[in-house]
C-alpha cells in the first residue's frame, strides 16, 4: 500500500504533463473546430484593446503630462542657436518627433501650467519692425492634446522671464531702465498677441522697483 500512495502522484503528474503537452501542440486546431470560440475569444481581445484605449484617452484628455513630455533639443542652455526645436517623447511607448520646425533659437523655459494642460516657452522671433528688436521675443503656448501653438506676446529686447500665476494668466517681466521693471499679465485665452511696442503707454503695464 505504501508503494501504491507513492506512485500515485507521480503517476498524476504525469498525466497532466501529457494533456499540458497535447494542448499546446493542438490549441490551434481547437480554435479552427470551433468557430464560436474563436469568434468569442477575438471579441474578448477587442474589447479588452479599447477598452485600454479608451483610459489611455480620457487619462490623456485630462492629464496629458502623464503620458506626454516636452523637451528642448539641443538642449544646452547657454548655446544661443536656431537649431533648437521642441520634441514631443510619448512615455509609454518610448519615442518621439519633432513637432516645431521654425528655425529659431528658443530659450530653455519650457515650462508646464499649473494644471499641466498646457506649456510656455520664449521664441527668439526677429519679425520685422519699425525699431530693430521691437519684436524679439515671442511668448508661445502649446496645447499638449492638439499640438496647436499660439503666440501670446511679443516683445522687444528688454524682455525677461515669465511665470505662470494660474491655469489660465502669465505673468510677463520686463525691463524698464536702471533698477526699474515692468510686467504685464496675460491671458492665454486671448484672440490676439500682445505686442509690447504697440502698447508702450504706462497704462498697460505694472511698474515694479528693485535693487
Amino acid at each position: 500500500m505504501k508503494k501504491m500512495e507513492k506512485e500515485l502522484p507521480e503517476n498524476g503528474l504525469k498525466k497532466c504533463s501529457a494533456k499540458w503537452k497535447i494542448f499546446k501542440e493542438n490549441w490551434r486546431y481547437l480554435f479552427l473546430l470551433e468557430p464560436k470560440l474563436m469568434k468569442r475569444f477575438s471579441l474578448i481581445i477587442l474589447g479588452i484593446l479599447i477598452g485600454l484605449t479608451g483610459i489611455y484617452f480620457l487619462v490623456f484628455l485630462f492629464s496629458p503630462s502623464s503620458f506626454v513630455n516636452f523637451y528642448i533639443y539641443p538642449e544646452d542652455p547657454l548655446e544661443f542657436s536656431d537649431s533648437k526645436e521642441i520634441f514631443l517623447e510619448i512615455k509609454p511607448f518610448g519615442f518621439s518627433f519633432q513637432i516645431t520646425h521654425t528655425n529659431h533659437h528658443k530659450s530653455n523655459d519650457l515650462t508646464w501650467s499649473p494644471n499641466k494642460k498646457h506649456l510656455a516657452f520664449f521664441e527668439n522671433v526677429m519679425e520685422p519692425a519699425q525699431k530693430p528688436f521691437d519684436r524679439e521675443w515671442a511668448l508661445k503656448i502649446i496645447n499638449p492634446r492638439t499640438l496647436k501653438i499660439k503666440t501670446i506676446f511679443i516683445g522687444d529686447s528688454n524682455t525677461g522671464e515669465y511665470q505662470w500665476l494660474n491655469d489660465q494668466i502669465i505673468k510677463v517681466n520686463c525691463s524698464a531702465g536702471t533698477g526699474v521693471r515692468i510686467y504685464r499679465d496675460i491671458n492665454i485665452n486671448i484672440s490676439e498677441p500682445f505686442v509690447a511696442a504697440e502698447h508702450l503707454s504706462p497704462e498697460f503695464w505694472i511698474p515694479i522697483r528693485v535693487g
